[in-house]
């Protein structure tokens, strides 16, 4: 266990003091991610590891592959201002699949599992399973009791929303609209994008359209990391919801 203990401590004085390097963001953003995916992932190795496999061996075992998986999300990250900078939608999908294949690798680890035999993504409502080299069934899909609250929440939000059926397609991600002010729990009157669990809403009234729907697809991303906590992503217990 001291062996876990020294990496988070040597992680997080590293990216405290990346902190501290306002022009080094990217590498900040780029540490967090891996060093989040590694101590997640080492932490859910060490609760789900067989009896007779030593903690430390579990720990940087679950840890390497974390770390692996970090680097995949945080690529998937950048690769969703391709849109921006592109002016393309279809980015969305690029973005996604690198996204999801580090969550999966992270969310594998975590359950102390052979690297790549369970790799999962999420599809609007749908989370598509698939599973290699086992007796389980190869392949699953199943519907996220998440998305019944994010409907409800976004006309809770704006009475006016539909859904964005072309961002929609483009980005894997289902999208909704409104041309009116969103609303939200925080009082501020500049909220243009919300994103919930599975889903985000945007209003035309955003002064960089690309820009917005980019920030609340990194905010499901983020969502998706954050799944990992719950040890087993499949329970998708926690209900977040975040405002631009």
């Amino acid at each position: 266990m001291r062996y876990a203990l020294l990496v988070i401590f040597l992680f997080y004085s590293t990216f405290a003091n990346s902190q501290q390097r306002r022009e080094d963001t990217d590498f900040s953003l780029f540490a967090y991610n891996v060093g989040f995916g590694g101590i997640t992932a080492g932490i859910g190795a060490i609760i789900n590891k067989p009896k007779d496999t030593p903690v430390h061996k579990a720990f940087l075992n679950g840890f390497y592959q974390g770390c692996f998986g970090g680097m995949l999300q945080y690529g998937g990250k950048k690769l969703a201002y391709q849109i921006v900078k592109r002016e393309n939608y279809w980015y969305g999908w690029s973005a996604k699949l690198v996204h999801n294949a580090g969550a999966s690798i992270v969310e594998n680890a975590a359950m102390s599992r052979p690297f790549g035999r369970y790799w999962n993504i999420d599809l609007g409502p749908l989370r598509f399973d698939f599973v290699f080299n086992t007796e389980d069934d190869p392949f699953r899909v199943r519907v996220s009791p998440m998305i019944i609250y994010d409907i409800i929440a976004i006309g809770v939000q704006s009475n006016s929303s539909q859904i964005d059926w072309g961002k929609s397609l483009k980005m894997g991600t289902l999208v909704f609209y409104t041309n009116e002010s969103l609303y939200g729990y925080k009082r501020r009157q500049d909220v243009v994008g919300t994103a919930y669990s599975k889903s985000f809403i945007y209003t035309s009234q955003t002064n960089n359209i690309y820009k917005t729907n980019v920030h609340e697809l990194v905010h499901l991303f983020q969502y998706r990391e954050h799944l990992v906590l719950s040890v087993c992503a499949s329970l998708e217990v926690r209900i977040g919801v975040t405002y631009v």
